[in-house]
C-alpha cells in the first residue's frame, strides 16, 4: 500500500517516490534490529520493544494518507 501511495504523489516522479519507500523499508529492516540489540544490551529486552510502540502509532496514524 505504501508503495502504491507513493506511486501516486503527484510533486515529483513516482520512481523517486517508489525508490524512496523502498530505501526507508530496507534501512528499517537492516537498522531496526541494531537498534533493539543495543538497546536490550543498555536496557532491557521489554524497553527495547517499548520503543516501538510510538513508531507503530504514528505509522498507524499515517495510514489516513493512503486513502
Amino acid at each position: 500500500m505504501a508503495v502504491t501511495a507513493a506511486g501516486q504523489v503527484k510533486d515529483r516522479p513516482a520512481a523517486a517516490s517508489v525508490a524512496f519507500v523502498s530505501f526507508m523499508s530496507l534501512m528499517g529492516f537492516l537498522i531496526g534490529p541494531v537498534i533493539i540489540g543495543w538497546t536490550t544490551s543498555r536496557f532491557d529486552m521489554r524497553v527495547a520493544l517499548g520503543l516501538l510502540v510510538p513508531l507503530l502509532l504514528v505509522s498507524l496514524l499515517n495510514t489516513r494518507a493512503l486513502r
